[in-house]
């Protein structure tokens, strides 16, 4: 028996958590959005019955790709800037930044997940598992296999064999460290119609957004290992553009994100609905989501982000990845410059008429959606060996929309010989849009089951045969979503933060006027300096120090910008903003010197010392 699953993204969320006090006590605004340890023991036991159904004493797994979510997290805004998803690989060594930073997101959703590996590894390696508090096994003498087919969003799982050998020790997956994954798994049928007669991908092989090589006509359905590796405009998108929204929102308004009034109460909300970015269905609709969200109307919502979307935009103009990738998609990236400077000052309804005209006159109107591709079964009726019989299925993932979409036989004159495209949709949670303008969160969870010529005949429907079956599941529960936790009083700080210097490395023009907001969570402050310098050391000694509350955030954030004195039609040019946790020793911060730096259009090095403070 075959069971695939797909797009479980597990995901560091530890990072998405705001701590903040709210009447003298501390409270932690988290987001629950990982798979739990309980809808693993749901999946072995959907497993376990289809096998006892079928007396099927061998079960293949095959996790179908974006089981690991390693795109969408704030670490890579935490530290060297340079450091890209979208970078090359490197070598497999300590030292080679992306390969390091891989490993430590993968280190921090195996913690995160922590409840989930146990219960898999007793299901893979004795066929033992619990359910409704009930000790359950499979038959004696049942054989599990695991394999695993990386997808986009963990693509990167397999660019090493260090991390290669990590997940597979955590999935309980087949091969050897040295080995790369599979990126298309065949079953095909044998003589007789004997076998199961399955293809297997991710799918984004379909998808020209999420794939780094040209998949027009098919050309990706033979792609090689090299193009798997490739990093695609999809990568760029949700690390640099969903991530970057929510981590830089994160960093602006630090303050306000964690005020004990209504204000407050807004802003985390509205930061919420931006670590959902991508999940919200129809995409469309994601301005109206989170003014619902915010719970204000969609001119201030947009006016809140107008300075993140102003980052995004040039940050996107400066990227050569991002300009690459628009050149081969044949995107109308030459266009960034001008929504540079609309997005400045001009009003939301504004914007909305460029953006439709834009898209109108350019034939980009379906990219609004962040779409632009065929679907998928238009793509997958073009695999190898559907024509030739060896397959009558096709399963793949990626899109979150659990499908089973009939595929014509290529050639020959039946052209409804029941070959299917299976979808095998998602574990993670999505953001449905209902009537009203109303919007709920829901979590559906997909099996697609296929069976061999022996199991088709123990069906215990009689001669029906069944090739394959898919179940779908949605959970609708207040534990999806965010919640608050109070965690008790605040205790007085300990510990204080000296702003040393602020090193200016360039500036737009020859004499500066910078406006600086510093601060470690809901503390603050604003500084600014005129006939600055490029190259110029701001002494920032007599600056207040910050104090350091252990039992927060730590998170050390900066930004502001450049004023633009005496030009009313040039508005100010936005520094970019860094965000970076405290580094701590155990519970506490660690003492001593540190800085954090950032790039852009002006260059800052900021200087600090984390020191011991007086007791009271």
């Amino acid at each position: 028996m075959l069971a695939v699953v797909s797009d479980l993204h597990f995901q560091h969320t530890a990072s998405d958590v705001v701590t903040f006090v709210s009447g003298g006590e501390v409270h932690r605004l988290i987001v629950e959005r990982n798979v739990s340890a309980d809808a693993l023991s749901l999946l072995c036991a959907m497993i376990h019955e289809a096998a006892e159904r079928r007396a099927a004493r061998e079960v293949e797994i095959v996790l179908a790709g974006d089981v690991f979510e390693l795109l969408r997290t704030p670490l890579w805004f935490h530290g060297d800037p340079a450091v890209r998803p979208t970078s090359a690989p490197g070598p497999d060594a300590p030292g080679n930044p992306l390969r390091d930073r891989v490993h430590q997101v993968l280190a921090l959703i195996e913690e995160e997940c922590r409840d989930c590996w146990p219960v898999w590894a007793r299901f893979v390696r004795e066929g033992r598992y619990v359910h409704r508090d009930r000790a359950r096994q499979l038959c004696a003498g049942t054989q599990v296999r695991v394999q695993f087919v990386p997808g986009n969003h963990d693509r990167l799982a397999s660019a090493w064999p260090s991390v290669r050998a990590r997940v597979r020790q955590l999935l309980c997956a087949e091969g050897s460290p040295e080995e790369h994954f599979p990126h298309v798994i065949d079953l095909p049928l044998g003589p007789g119609g004997r076998g199961y007669g399955v293809r297997i991908r991710h799918g984004h092989e379909y998808d020209a957004w999420n794939f780094g090589s040209p998949v027009v006509n098919g050309a990706a359905l033979q792609a090689t290992e090299d193009d798997y590796l490739r990093p695609s405009l999809g990568d760029y998108l949700t690390a640099d553009v969903a991530t970057r929204l929510a981590t830089g929102f994160r960093a602006r308004y630090a303050r306000e994100l964690r005020r004990d009034d209504a204000r407050g109460a807004a802003m985390r909300r509205l930061y919420t609905a931006l670590t959902e970015f991508d999940d919200v269905r129809p995409f469309s609709l994601l301005l109206a989501y989170l003014s619902r969200q915010f719970g204000k109307g969609d001119e201030e919502t947009f006016e809140t982000l107008r300075p993140l979307l102003r980052d995004v935009v040039a940050a996107a103009s400066r990227d050569p990845f991002f300009r690459r990738e628009a050149r081969r998609l044949k995107l109308p990236y030459a266009a960034l410059g001008a929504v540079s400077r609309v997005l400045e000052s001009a009003p939301l309804a504004l914007l909305r008429a460029c953006a439709e005209l834009g898209a109108r006159l350019t034939g980009h109107a379906e990219t609004l959606d962040l779409g632009g591709s065929a679907p998928p079964a238009e793509v997958a009726r073009l695999e190898p060996g559907l024509s030739d019989g060896r397959f009558e299925t096709v399963i793949a993932g990626h899109t979150h929309f659990p499908d089973q979409v009939p595929l014509p036989e290529r050639e020959g004159p039946d052209r409804d010989a029941g070959r299917f495209f299976v979808d095998s949709g998602t574990w993670r949670t999505s953001v449905r849009a209902g009537v009203g303008g109303c919007f709920g969160r829901v979590r559906t969870c997909t099996l697609v089951l296929a069976y061999d010529d022996a199991e088709r005949r123990s069906s215990p429907h009689g001669p029906e045969g069944r090739r394959f079956e898919t179940w779908t599941g949605h959970l609708a529960s207040r534990g999806l979503g965010p919640r608050i936790d109070r965690l008790g009083p605040l205790p007085e700080p300990d510990q204080k933060l000296v702003l040393l210097a602020a090193d200016v490395g360039r500036v737009d023009e020859r004499r500066a006027e910078l406006r600086l907001s510093i601060g470690v969570d809901g503390e603050g402050r604003d500084l600014a300096f005129d006939g600055v310098r490029a190259g110029e050391s701001i002494d920032l000694t007599a600056v207040e120090p910050l104090p350091l509350f252990p039992r927060l955030d730590g998170e050390l954030w900066l930004h502001g910008c450049e004023e633009d004195l005496g030009h009313p039609m040039d508005p100010d040019d936005l520094l970019p903003w860094a965000l970076r946790p405290l580094p701590r020793d155990g519970g506490r911060f660690r003492v001593g010197e540190g800085e954090v730096k950032v790039t852009g259009p002006v260059g800052l090095r900021l200087r600090y010392r984390i020191e011991l403070a007086p007791s009271r």
